[in-house]
C-alpha cells in the first residue's frame, strides 16, 4: 500500500461508521498550489476557500468545484468523504441522466441533488464551439444566470449545509 493510500485508509478508519465529524483533510491531497485536489479520475477538482477578501480570507473546506464527476473511482469518492463532502449539487441537465451516471447519487453519506442550470446537454458534440470560444462561454454563462429558479435552488442547497459540511458542485 502506498503512503498516499495508507493516509487515505487511516483517515477513513478515523471517521468510523457514522461518517465525517469535522475531519480536517490531509494536505497531501492537494497539489503544490494548495487548491487542486489530487484525484485519480476527477477532472479539475479545486478548493474554493482561502481567498482573501476585505473582511479576511474565505473559509476553506466548505466548497469544492469539480469539472466532472462521471468517472470517479472509489478511491476518489473516499477522498471526497475524507474532505468532509456531505452535499453534492450536480449541475448537468436532466437530459444527461445524472442520477444514473453520478456515483455520488448512490452514496448513503451524501445528500445529492441535480440542479440543472441548462435545459440542454452542454457536453453534446453539437455544442462544441468551432470558433469564437469566448462568445460561446459568455453566452453559456448568461443563459445559466437567466435560469433564476435553478440558481435560487442551487443557493438554497448551499445554504442547507451545516457549519462543518463541505459542498461539491
Amino acid at each position: 500500500m502506498s503512503d498516499y493510500d495508507k493516509t487515505l485508509h487511516d483517515a477513513l478508519e478515523a471517521m468510523g461508521p457514522t461518517g465525517p465529524e469535522a475531519l480536517v483533510p490531509p494536505d497531501d491531497h492537494l497539489l503544490e498550489d494548495g487548491r487542486i485536489l489530487r484525484l485519480r479520475s476527477g477532472y479539475n477538482t479545486r478548493e474554493l476557500g482561502g481567498f482573501d477578501t476585505p473582511h479576511g480570507p474565505t473559509l476553506r473546506h466548505r466548497f469544492l468545484r469539480c469539472g466532472s464527476t462521471r468517472s470517479l473511482t472509489q478511491s476518489d469518492l473516499d477522498i471526497f468523504r475524507v474532505w468532509g463532502v456531505t452535499r453534492v449539487a450536480d449541475l448537468r441537465s436532466y437530459g444527461e441522466s445524472p442520477q444514473l451516471s453520478c456515483r455520488f447519487a448512490r452514496q448513503d453519506w451524501v445528500t445529492w441533488d441535480n440542479v440543472a442550470l441548462y435545459d440542454y446537454d452542454m457536453s453534446a458534440p453539437a455544442m462544441t464551439p468551432v470558433r469564437d470560444i469566448g462568445g460561446y462561454f459568455v453566452q453559456g454563462y448568461l443563459h445559466m444566470l437567466s435560469s433564476q429558479a435553478a440558481v435560487c435552488r442551487l443557493f438554497e442547497f448551499f445554504a442547507g449545509a451545516g457549519p462543518e459540511e463541505c459542498v461539491l458542485f
